[in-house]
């Protein structure tokens, strides 16, 4: 539940920062980020079963779509 919960504030942080970059974040993309987290085939996104590997790729490909660079190192 805490690994959720934090992944979930770091894609609405990570939302609201592209947001500002672009001064737009709409109610359809905040809810089509957390309905994909919380939905029932995330089969409850533990680290290291199948549904934390699917919610991992998720977060990853919302990251690369929002043009998140990975920190150097």
């Amino acid at each position: 539940m805490r690994t959720y919960f934090l992944a979930s504030i770091l894609v609405i942080s990570a939302l609201l920062a592209h947001a500002q970059a672009s001064n737009t974040i709409s109610e359809a993309t905040v809810r089509r980020v957390l309905t994909t987290l919380a939905a029932d085939d995330m089969q409850g996104r533990a680290p290291g079963q199948p549904g934390g590997l699917k919610a991992a790729e998720f977060l990853a490909n919302e990251f690369r779509r929002i043009g998140l660079q990975p920190l150097p190192g």
